[in-house]
């Protein structure tokens, strides 16, 4: 199983648009397919609304 770390995405503790795009865009998605993947750090970073991505 793969984990992709929501704090690897913060920007000064936050989760900012710009940054969350950016880091989004050079994630080689390749690697995770096929694979179970668990997201971790929802519950402890406030997650804000973000357009369409």
């Amino acid at each position: 199983m793969e984990t992709i770390h929501l704090d690897d995405f913060l920007d000064e503790g936050i989760i900012r648009e710009k940054s969350f795009r950016k880091k989004v865009s050079e994630i080689n998605w390749d690697d995770y397919n096929a694979k179970r993947v668990m997201i971790k750090g929802c519950s402890s970073v406030p997650v804000p609304q973000l357009g369409p991505i």
